[in-house]
Order: C-alpha cells, then sequence, then structure tokens
C-alpha cells in the first residue's frame, strides 16, 4: 500500500511538474500572439489612414474640380444676359 501511494505521489509530482511547463509554454506564446496581432492592427490602421486621406484628397479635389466648372458656367450665364441687356459688352 505505500509503494502504491509513493508511486501516486510521484506520478501526481510529475504531472504538476508537466502543467506548470506546459502553461508556462502556453502563457509566452499568448504574450507572442498578441504582440503580433498588435502588430497587424497597427499596420491594418495605418493603411486605413492612409486609404482614408487620399480618398478625402481625391473627393475634395473633384468637388473643387466640380465647383470649378459650376463657377464658369455660372460666370458665362451672368455675362451672358447682362450682354443681352445691354449692360457688359463681351469682346469677340
Amino acid at each position: 500500500m505505500i509503494g502504491v501511494i509513493s508511486v501516486l505521489n510521484n506520478l501526481s509530482n510529475i504531472l504538476i511538474a508537466v502543467t506548470t511547463i506546459v502553461s508556462t509554454i502556453a502563457a509566452i506564446m499568448g504574450v507572442n500572439n498578441r504582440n503580433a496581432i498588435k502588430n497587424v492592427h497597427l499596420d491594418i490602421n495605418s493603411r486605413m489612414t492612409e486609404l482614408l486621406k487620399a480618398t478625402t484628397s481625391a473627393a475634395h479635389a473633384e468637388g473643387a474640380k466640380d465647383g470649378l466648372k459650376d463657377d464658369a458656367a455660372a460666370k458665362s450665364l451672368v455675362l451672358d444676359q447682362a450682354a443681352a441687356r445691354g449692360v457688359v459688352r463681351i469682346k469677340p
């Protein structure tokens, strides 16, 4: 009986040691994974920021271009109306 208890006691000590080693390895891997995930997250955020800035800039440029077209058309209309009333003389 004492021999069985001694074997079980040794077996439990071995299992505790194995469990401790495996959990330590898992904790180290978790820290490494967290750092890798953090790096991917930062890369994606920086690329999304660049994309949003480029998209905003392109939309602003497109709006400015359309605004210039509208301004030119409006100025032309005003000049045409003024010329029709004889207020402004348009040079040929």
